[in-house]
């Protein structure tokens, strides 16, 4: 991961499995154990007119959550490639500087 070609699909493809994967996870989470035809001890202790198996709010926490760790880690690349361009334009200037200087005191 040293060239900039192979950042430029990688992370991309990375946050882009963790879409996938967290969407699946909503969806596993919003369908429940009763879907799969799991037991669920809580259903079976409680009435069935008081079991709601769907349940929106779980999958929005897990949305959520992964977009926000996914938002994070957009903004700490973002602030990783422009402290690096910094730092390179920084040295680049330096360099100019210094050549410049150089030149001046080879004239006569």
């Amino acid at each position: 991961m040293g060239t900039k070609s192979s950042t430029r699909w990688f992370f991309p493809t990375v946050m882009g499995a963790l879409v996938v994967w967290g969407t699946l996870v909503a969806i596993g989470s919003y369908l429940g154990p009763e879907f799969w035809g799991a037991p669920d001890a809580a259903s079976a202790e409680a009435p069935s007119a008081l079991v709601q198996p769907f349940d929106y709010r779980k999958p929005v926490i897990v949305i959520s959550c992964m977009l926000l760790f996914l938002g994070v880690w957009a903004l700490a690349l973002r602030s990783r490639e422009r402290r690096l361009s910094r730092q390179q334009a920084g040295a680049n200037e330096a360099a100019r500087a210094a050549t410049s200087q150089s030149r001046q005191s080879d004239a006569p």
